[in-house]
């Protein structure tokens, strides 16, 4: 029983740090620099979180660019602790764009995290069906 609750634990720590798929924007702005902080693993997860949200309120772009930055946030969230609010970003981005396996595989993480296995085997199981880019994560 022991063994199985520290896979568990290491499992989680697994994919708090890993499944975090970032959604690349194009063009530039602050989507960009949201997307290269998430990407470069900053943990500076305020100003990451501001650059984004910045971005989402002040910035016209695609609504392709839009879900994307929404991903970023949300992996911002998911990584600084805030679960809740990074599954909001997630399904906002899933809204958006409903095929963004990134924004499924993400929000799979998040659930795990908050303990909800059902849903969490769905997102992925979605994930994987929209062949994300990070399938073998899933």
């Amino acid at each position: 029983m022991k063994r199985a609750c520290l896979a568990g634990i290491a499992c989680l720590g697994f994919i708090a740090g890993t499944a975090s798929a970032q959604v690349t924007v194009i063009g530039g702005g602050l989507a960009k620099d949201c997307f290269l902080k998430v990407e470069s693993g900053s943990t500076n997860y305020v100003d990451v979180k501001q650059t984004c949200t910045l971005a989402l309120e002040s910035e016209v772009m695609t609504r392709i660019n839009r879900a994307a930055t929404y991903v970023n946030r949300g992996i911002i969230r998911m990584r600084s602790g805030d679960h809740d609010g990074a599954l909001g970003d997630f399904d906002r981005a899933i809204s958006l764009q409903e095929d963004l396996g990134a924004a499924y595989l993400n929000r799979g993480a998040a659930l795990i995290l908050l303990g909800d296995y059902e849903n969490a085997k769905f997102a992925l199981d979605t994930a994987i069906d929209l062949d994300t880019v990070s399938r073998s994560i899933a």
